[in-house]
């Protein structure tokens, strides 16, 4: 099935003109009307597809009937998201991003800022935040910076945040593809000594940032241990990076590391997000995968699996 693929560039040519009154309440009237709806839960990807076309096309409606009110953006917000995260389309949802962001700084009437209008709650500066964000995700930074910049001196809650993600920027600039992953040396849980990432040059490696309550990281390791038996012969290195609340938690991370039959390095954290090898590292969602080059240099960061399995063919080919 086709899937609407709606351009933020269709958008422009509407008329974004400061609205009436009356028609921010007849926006958000018919937005909670939208809100309200029920959908069927897909039971399958044709179905899915199909929930998320008809969404779509209802957003895109929406937000063109009434173009300029506060809805018609938090309605083009969403579509956005969706072009990223469900339909693996990033470049359209940084579009239709990039859209809202000018169109909202050419928008004469005051934005509001956190407010709950008639029952709904609008924080239009969350847009720009959110665009920063996903700029910098996609290695885009100078953009992302650049979107930052007006709200760094603010001494409001949107400051705070920007400053906040500014930081994130120039940590996930650290690890970009293409950049030498910051060195490091820490304790290996599995020959209990020390363990520095330097020593790994001239290895095409893998590393691993997981979690033993992480069910997406628990069903990983097993593709990522038959991963590095199929390339054993081609010095395949897979390193370990488990996050840990506390060290009080040790114990049952040794036990699920034996009970996954993980035979590669396992260089346990027990400050979670703050810990050394994370936080700096703007590692902030689980499994985290990076690949390094023989040189240290990433080439992959948070790839697909598809992805991943192409570089590895390229890397470490079958000369055999």
């Amino acid at each position: 099935m086709a899937l609407c693929v709606t351009s933020a560039t269709s958008w422009a040519q509407v008329s974004e003109e400061a609205p009436v009154e009356n028609a921010e309440k007849q926006a958000l009237a018919r937005w909670q009307q939208l809100q309200a709806e029920t959908h069927p839960q897909p039971r399958d990807r044709a179905e899915f597809d199909q929930v998320l076309q008809g969404r779509l096309k209802q957003l895109d409606a929406f937000s063109k009937e009434f173009s300029g009110t506060l809805a018609s953006y938090e309605a083009r917000h969403r579509i956005g998201l969706m072009q990223i995260h469900a339909l693996a389309r990033p470049d359209l949802g940084l579009e239709t991003m990039g859209w809202i962001h000018r169109a909202l700084k050419r928008r004469p009437a005051p934005l509001p800022n956190g407010e709950v209008v008639e029952g709904i709650s609008y924080d239009p500066q969350r847009y720009f935040l959110l665009y920063a964000r996903t700029l910098a995700e996609y290695n885009r930074y100078d953009e992302a910076a650049a979107v930052l910049l007006p709200y760094l001196g603010r001494q409001d809650p949107s400051g705070e945040l920007a400053r906040a993600l500014d930081l994130e920027v120039r940590l996930w600039r650290r690890t970009a593809p293409g950049q030498v992953f910051p060195a490091f040396t820490a304790m290996d849980m599995q020959s209990n000594q020390p363990l520095q990432l330097s020593s790994y040059r001239g290895r095409v490696t893998l590393l691993i940032y997981w979690s033993r309550t992480d069910p997406p990281c628990m069903r990983l390791l097993p593709r990522l241990e038959a991963l590095r038996k199929q390339y054993a012969d081609r010095d395949l290195a897979v390193l370990g990076i488990p996050l840990e609340e506390s060290p009080d938690h040790l114990d049952e991370l040794r036990a699920t590391i034996k009970n996954f039959n993980l035979d590669w390095p396992q260089l346990a954290q027990t400050d979670g997000w703050n810990s050394p090898l994370a936080k700096p590292n703007a590692v902030r969602s689980l499994p985290a995968l990076f690949l390094l080059d023989t040189q240290g240099v990433v080439r992959l960061r948070h790839p697909r699996w598809t992805e991943l399995l192409d570089a590895l063919a390229v890397l470490l080919p079958n000369d055999g």
